[in-house]
């Protein structure tokens, strides 16, 4: 019954370990540069910024390092949807 689905199911894996590997790839490296990219992000904004408990200075690190890893992340991730998509539509779709 479901032996049609599964080759969809397959592929479906392969461009999510794809995309879930690039982000945490991007992720390594953003935390590495995690206080460069939060003086960006801070630099823009001109207001006080306080640490209301201990745990806040690891989950601005992590957010901000998550967030950024999305960000640069998003063209393989579109491109491996566009993968994942693009055998099931007809010719004048994909214009």
């Amino acid at each position: 019954m479901f032996e049609d689905l599964k080759p969809h199911l397959q592929e479906l894996r392969k461009r999510l370990m794809v995309s879930v590997g690039t982000i945490l790839v991007a992720f390594l490296g953003c935390f590495h540069f995690w206080k460069n990219i939060f003086e960006f992000v801070k630099n823009s904004y001109k207001g006080t910024l306080i640490q209301l408990s201990p745990i806040e200075g690891v989950m601005v690190a992590v957010k901000i390092s998550f967030s950024a890893a999305i960000v640069i992340s998003m063209p393989i991730i579109f491109w491996q949807l566009w993968l994942f998509i693009a055998p099931g539509l007809y010719k004048n779709e994909k214009k």
